[in-house]
């Protein structure tokens, strides 16, 4: 049986280690409180903490392999790696809910 478990798998990007392209935001850039995201210029961002939270039945260190995020990783804001992230974490159907924040 598979566990109803309640996963918020928090993570804390830190760092930027550049900005693709800073040229004028058009009407492809999401805000949300301070945080702007355009999808015409991601950015290339360095994590700087992993934290899982809501999974007490699972290895932390496990449910980051399977994520396949690394804390010093470089991603792209928007990009594939979040997606594939969260797709990793739904793919185990252990977990009712995924977060990455």
């Amino acid at each position: 049986m598979i566990p109803n478990v309640l996963l918020v798998f928090s993570l804390i990007i830190v760092l930027p280690t550049s900005l693709l392209g800073q040229g004028s935001n058009n009407d492809s850039t999401v805000r949300h409180s301070d945080i702007s995201i355009s999808y015409s210029s991601p950015e290339r961002l360095r994590i700087g903490r992993i934290r899982v939270d809501g999974a007490s039945n699972f290895d932390q260190n496990a449910v980051k392999v399977i994520a396949g995020l690394q804390e010093g990783m470089i991603v792209h804001i928007p990009g594939d790696e979040i997606a594939t992230a969260i797709r990793n974490l739904w793919n185990e159907e252990l977990f009712s809910d995924v977060d990455i924040s």
